[in-house]
Order: C-alpha cells, then sequence, then structure tokens
C-alpha cells in the first residue's frame, strides 16, 4: 500500500485536485496533449532512427566546401596589392554638408570609416550616421540595375527617354536634396528646379532675413565661448562643434576654466544631458524666454541668473534649428548685444531651389508632365507626395 501523504499536497489543475474521471483517463496515455495515435506499423524506435539518420546526412552535405576558383587579377589595378589594406580619403554628405573621412578597404570592399583629421568638419572624428553609412553598400535592397515599369532596362533606354521628353518640351521638374556644390548647382539653374531636406534649416534662414534683411549662414565658435546658451539646439550632434565644446571642457595645465553650458530644451537631447543647468519647457515658452533675456527684466531667478552670466562671460547664444524664425532673429540680436566673438556670419553655402509645397500645388494642378528626382525619398518623408505625384505622367528616380 502507497504511504498516505503527510505534507503539502501539490497540484496542476482543477481537475487533478479533483481526480476526474476525464483527467484520469488522459493522464494514463504517454502523450497526453492531444496526441494522435500512432496507428503504422514502424515503431516508434524504428521511426527515430530513420529521422538520426536524416538530420546525420542532412547535416554531412552542408559541411562540405564550395568549389571556388581563385584567379589572379588579369589587368592589377594600381595601388592595390592583395592581403594589405588600402586607406583613401572621401567626404560624405549629410544635409548637404560634408564631413571628411578616411577609409579601410580590402580588395575594393569599404570595410572601415574613420574621421580625417585634415578636414576642417571632421577633425579626425566622426558621428553615428557615418559609422552606419558602410552598412548601405551592402544593403541587399540596393538598386541593382535600371527599371522601367518594373522591367530591367539600360542606360541607353534612359537617355533615349530623357531626350524624346527634352525635344518634346514637355514640363520637367526637378527635386534634390539640399546642394552645396556650386558645379552642380550652377548645372540645375537652367531648370525648374525644387529643393527638399526633411530636416532642414529654412526656420534659422528667415530669422536671419528678419535682422539682416538677407539670409546668412551662422557659424559658432565653442572654443572661444566661456558661457554657452542652447535654446533647444541639439548642437553637440555636430562633430566639430562638439569637438571645439568639449576641448573646453577639459582641464589642462595653463588653460583657462572650464566652460559652463545653460540648456533650454523641450525635449531631452545629448546637449542637455551635458548641460550645467537644464532647464525643460514646453515648446511654446521657449520664444517667451528668450525675450525676456533680450529686454533684461526677468522676475525669474533661473533666468536672471543665466543672464547675469551670459553678459558678465560675453557668452554665446545658440538657437535650435527647429525653433521659430523669432527665436533665431532673438539669438542674433542677443549675440549682438553681448559682443562675444564666436559667431561668424558668411554667405549661404547652400544653394536654393524652389519649394516643395510650390511642386506639390503644380503636380496636383497637372501642370507637371516629368518629374526627376534626384536623391532622398520624399515619398516617406513628406505627406501628401504621393497623392501629388500620381498626377505625373512621367517619374524618374
Amino acid at each position: 500500500m502507497n504511504p498516505i501523504p503527510t505534507g503539502p499536497q501539490f497540484w496542476r489543475s482543477l481537475d487533478e485536485l479533483a481526480q476526474s474521471p476525464a483527467f484520469i483517463a488522459q493522464a494514463q496515455r504517454e502523450f497526453p496533449t492531444d496526441a494522435s495515435v500512432w496507428e503504422d506499423e514502424l515503431s516508434r524506435r524504428d521511426f527515430l532512427k530513420m529521422m538520426a539518420a536524416s538530420f546525420a546526412l542532412a547535416g554531412l552535405t552542408a559541411c562540405g566546401m564550395p568549389q571556388e576558383k581563385i584567379v589572379p587579377y588579369v589587368r592589377e589595378p594600381e595601388g592595390i596589392t592583395p592581403g594589405n589594406p588600402l586607406s583613401y580619403a572621401t567626404v560624405m554628405t549629410l544635409g548637404g554638408y560634408a564631413l571628411g573621412l578616411l577609409v579601410q578597404s580590402r580588395e575594393g570592399r569599404p570595410l572601415k570609416i574613420e574621421g580625417n583629421p585634415q578636414h576642417p568638419a571632421s577633425l579626425g572624428a566622426t558621428d553615428v550616421f557615418a559609422q552606419a553609412s558602410i552598412l548601405s553598400l551592402y544593403d541587399p535592397h540596393r538598386s541593382q540595375a535600371i527599371l522601367r515599369g518594373g522591367a530591367p532596362s539600360s542606360w541607353n533606354a534612359f537617355a533615349a527617354a530623357l531626350r524624346d521628353l527634352v525635344e518634346a518640351r514637355a514640363r520637367i521638374r526637378i527635386l534634390t536634396e539640399t546642394i552645396t556644390s556650386p558645379t552642380l548647382a550652377a548645372l540645375l539653374k537652367p531648370f525648374q528646379w525644387h529643393s527638399y531636406e526633411p530636416i532642414n534649416n529654412d526656420n534659422a534662414r528667415a530669422g536671419a532675413r528678419l535682422v539682416f534683411g538677407q539670409p546668412v549662414e551662422t557659424r559658432y565658435r565653442f572654443d572661444q565661448a566661456d558661457v554657452v546658451l542652447s535654446l533647444d539646439a541639439d548642437f553637440l550632434m555636430g562633430v566639430r562643434y562638439a569637438h571645439d565644446f568639449m576641448a573646453r571642457r577639459r582641464v589642462r595645465a595653463g588653460t583657462t576654466a572650464m566652460n559652463r553650458l545653460y540648456v533650454i530644451e523641450s525635449s531631452p537631447t545629448n546637449t542637455g544631458a551635458v548641460a550645467d543647468h537644464c532647464r525643460r519647457v514646453r515648446p511654446t515658452e521657449i520664444e517667451a524666454l528668450a525675450r525676456a533675456l533680450l529686454a533684461g527684466n526677468t522676475d525669474d531667478r533661473w533666468l536672471a541668473a543665466v543672464a547675469k552670466d551670459l553678459r558678465a562671460n560675453r557668452g554665446l547664444v545658440v538657437p535650435g534649428n527647429a525653433q521659430l524664425p523669432s527665436v533665431h532673429a532673438i539669438a542674433h540680436l542677443l549675440n549682438e548685444q553681448l559682443g562675444n566673438n564666436g559667431v561668424e556670419h558668411t554667405e549661404p553655402v547652400a544653394a536654393q531651389g524652389g519649394s516643395l509645397d510650390a511642386l506639390v500645388t503644380d503636380m496636383t494642378a497637372g501642370n507637371v508632365d516629368a518629374l526627376l528626382i534626384l536623391g532622398g525619398n520624399p515619398v516617406q518623408s513628406a505627406p501628401g507626395f504621393l497623392d501629388a505625384m500620381r498626377h505625373v505622367r512621367t517619374r524618374i528616380q
């Protein structure tokens, strides 16, 4: 007889606790979870032996080395020695602005990206976009051939189709990303050309026009600033800005004291994470705070302390690209009022084409016969662009 258990009893379900006849019948089966009854004459042991042999044979077929023919260069490229890496200097553009890079490759395959120490925009450093760009070179979804209507085509067919459009005097529009190349800008001038960037500095240009009467390019010298105020500007995402700013955060013998960073932002950023004093506000409050700084009279103790530090050290005020043109204009006036030496104004580097809004309006109205898109993906980044593009007969990307 089985001894009567005296300790605590455990059960996995209410049926097991009740010891119902259905549960007892199911528990006595070898495979209780709705397993089918083995009705074949082949025994379970023989079946397992056959499956084990099948897996073993399948594994052996994967162990063989594929047959590859190693053929030396018939015409060896100049400067390439098999087995030795080759490094070359190049640039990568992001938002139209170039970042100097050094790329290491082996037999024509780029493997590693570093910053070019001799390029003024990188000074030997890179950002996350440059490091990730090498993966795009091996992207299986990259275009492998010219397609026309989904079917393979050729360069000659493309050139002939484009020539037919020109000869027929079709209304052709060209859409590009930000262009900073003077040569490419000069080639685009004879055409109806539009430029678009999902993340742009349109507000910065509009703010400069309010103060200077024309758009200007503004550069900040963080290596010359003792005190910096960021108005929702994540400037540490820029490689050169991060290099110059962090150079003043390192105290060395014979150098001046560390700089101080005040940040007013509407969402967490890398710049706000390293700030000495960070204040997070609603996006609609930033303009009012900037105006209070410009007026010089505020009851806000935190803002008053920032204003005092900026005036005592001829500080630098940096507005974010996403801020309103009025905030950019106030920042220009503040920098002029503080009399700092960390701001440089030059002619705009980027060439300006027509707006995307004007292009969408013309496409919707049927005033565009052919659209040539050079870079970018406005269908993904510009709401309403796809619906307008359906009114264009010929679309080239």
